[in-house]
């Protein structure tokens, strides 16, 4: 199954680079739908420039803080540094 979300251009040019692997979203009612093998389609809310991307995991947490806390190294380490 494909779904589609929306992504502000900074955040879209880094999906499409490949350098952002790793989408953080509320586990609300549309992204329970989601499964590993699905597709999402980003879209460039400014342009409407389009890429595709595998749901490889999914990772459920009760909040961002926690989620951050597995994940900062490995996603947000390099961000530090700017």
């Amino acid at each position: 199954m494909n779904h589609e979300m929306g992504l502000y251009p900074e955040n879209f040019e880094t999906v499409k680079s490949g350098q952002k692997r790793r989408e953080y979203r509320l586990y609300d009612e549309k992204r329970q739908n989601i499964r590993p093998g699905d597709t999402i389609t980003f879209y460039n809310t400014e342009s409407n420039k389009r890429v595709t991307v595998l749901v490889e995991s999914l990772h459920i947490y009760g909040d961002f803080k926690t989620c951050y806390q597995d994940f900062w190294e490995e996603d947000f380490a390099d961000r530090d540094q700017l």
